[in-house]
């Protein structure tokens, strides 16, 4: 029995179930053991390696198959290499990958082995700075900006703010935020209606910040209530309900969506990110592949059989890593992923 062969494209009709006690997998429309067992053979045959499920939908891992009872029965050699949950009517692909990857436990899709789900990475905790606080409905969080962004910490757009133990919300500026008018403000006039509840930052401590509508500057802020600010600069075009109102404090953490629990001054606020755990996957790379892929990430020293690792770091970067396994021209390919600037996408 070859320890691999150059095809990953051996034919994987209907659909399969496996019994995780027995090792015996029956299929429905399968095409077990047919045809010839040479070097191109287009069916599924003692040695191969079966993977179950889909890529892109639901993996649960390769095994190699050690008999074959008939078109419709066969049985792998262990299940070391998947992830242990119920495998019943589900697609796979068979392939002639290099059998050892099977019992690597670095390959395996079970989480006992090597898997981490994605989690959520706290990376800072601040408290809020207003004396009234952050109310529920608000997506103005009222910390100072410059201690969560470098050179002074590690936040960047698109990180999360934790709201309460289920729910985290992408940031979207630090130091910048925007309102909606709920009112109407004539030329002239220095007041500006809107809910001051949801802007917390703005305040008698907090005041030193500019804002404005559109394409002008409406100043400092002179004074607050309940439903309005009043500025420095006139209005010189009307404000309708609707109009969008420019904030810029250094006490500004603005989100993607209004937050679900009210907060208090000095409460601790969390932020932070989602990493996640490596996942290794074996590859069929043919020369195309291998050109295509060049000039990315992805990238390869050779076409042949490559094991590729990829991880999200807690800055949430994408890190790949990929190792040729066996160094061949000629893999024919045609399962998928197909193998490309992004074999993952």
């Amino acid at each position: 029995m070859a320890l691999w062969g150059n095809q990953d494209n051996v034919g994987s009709a209907g659909t399969v179930s496996l019994d995780y006690d027995t090792g015996v997998v029956t299929g429905s429309g399968t095409t077990f053991g047919s045809g010839s067992a040479g070097a191109a053979h287009t069916e599924p045959h003692v040695g191969d390696v079966i993977r179950f499920g889909e890529r892109d939908g639901t993996y649960f891992g390769d095994a190699v198959i050690i008999s074959i009872a008939s078109t419709q029965q066969c049985t792998i050699g262990s299940t070391m290499g998947l992830s242990g949950a119920a495998i019943a009517g589900v697609e796979y692909q068979v392939s002639t990958l290099p059998k050892s990857t099977v019992l690597d436990r670095s390959y395996s899709e079970s989480s006992f082995v090597n898997k981490e789900a994605p989690s959520f990475k706290t990376l800072i905790t601040t408290h809020v700075e207003a004396s009234g606080g952050v109310a529920a409905g608000s997506s103005i969080l009222s910390t100072f900006a410059g201690d969560l962004i470098p050179p002074n910490g590690p936040l960047v757009v698109g990180d999360l703010y934790k709201d309460g133990s289920s729910k985290n919300i992408p940031i979207l500026g630090f130091g910048t935020a925007t309102i909606a008018a709920d009112n109407i403000s004539p030329v002239g006039f220095l007041t500006v209606f809107f809910d001051t509840t949801l802007t917390p930052a703005i305040g008698a401590e907090f005041s030193s910040g500019s804002f404005g509508i559109e394409n002008y500057d409406l100043g400092k802020v002179v004074s607050t209530s309940s439903t309005s600010v009043t500025f420095t600069n006139a209005l010189v075009e009307e404000v309708g309900i609707g109009s969008v109102i420019l904030l810029s404090d250094a006490y500004f953490v603005s989100l993607g969506s209004t937050i679900e629990n009210a907060l208090s001054q000095g409460d601790p606020i969390s932020f932070g990110r989602f990493s996640s755990g490596y996942d290794k996957y074996t590859y069929g790379v043919s020369d195309a592949n291998a050109a295509a892929a060049q000039g990315s990430q992805f990238a390869v020293a050779h076409s042949g059989w490559v094991g590729v690792q990829t991880h999200i770091d807690n800055h949430g970067n994408l890190r790949v890593k990929g190792e040729v396994l066996v160094a061949a021209s000629g893999i024919t390919t045609g399962n998928v992923p197909i193998y490309d600037t992004d074999p993952t996408s």
